[in-house]
């Protein structure tokens, strides 16, 4: 299996922790994982799939999906998503990625600054979770780290929300598609 890490990590350190959580909790060897960090390189397109069996998006402290002047790589990142949702490519996005699937859905991220969601709050299972590959062992209301002043209220067009909290979708799944976010 070869899968690749779409990284939008600055700090060498970070870089480093993010890939080994993926390593890790993907049960794979770190020889069957590939990294494409947009600070190293903030333009591509869907060729950089080829021979990748799935896509993994993580997280970012230092972007914001809000601010593709700021940060080039976010149109680019939109659009592969896209293609892996034309081309059936499993996905898996988390944090900043679960933003850009949001916007690569049509759906809307906001910025909020003073009433974000930081600690640990419950996720709550919307009944569609029960049947879901990725979370039918999950119990609802169980416990997530969770800070993030961005983030969309509701789930975004042709998609399945699975999990929540009163102020955000967590989690969603792709009508028909293998791509969870």
């Amino acid at each position: 299996m070869r899968l690749l890490l779409l990284q939008i990590r600055d700090d060498p350190r970070v870089r480093r922790e993010e890939y080994d959580s993926f390593v890790r909790y993907c049960g794979v060897q770190p020889d069957e994982l590939d990294i494409l960090n947009v600070f190293d390189t903030p333009r591509f397109g869907p060729e950089v799939l080829a021979g990748y069996d799935a896509l993994l998006v993580g997280g970012a402290s230092e972007a914001s999906v809000l601010e593709p002047d700021n940060y080039p790589a976010v149109p680019y990142c939109i659009e592969l998503l896209r293609h892996c949702i034309e081309v059936d490519l499993p996905v898996f996005a988390s944090c900043f990625g679960f933003q850009l699937a949001v916007l690569a859905l049509g759906g809307t991220i906001i910025r909020d600054e003073s009433g974000f969601e930081m600690g640990s709050p419950p996720i709550y299972l919307r009944p569609a979770a029960a049947d879901d590959l990725l979370f039918c062992d999950v119990s609802d209301g169980f416990n997530a780290i969770s800070v993030h002043r961005e983030r969309s209220v509701t789930c975004p067009p042709g998609a399945t929300e699975l999990a929540f909290t009163e102020p955000c979708c967590h989690a969603f799944r792709v009508d028909g598609k293998r791509f969870w976010a």
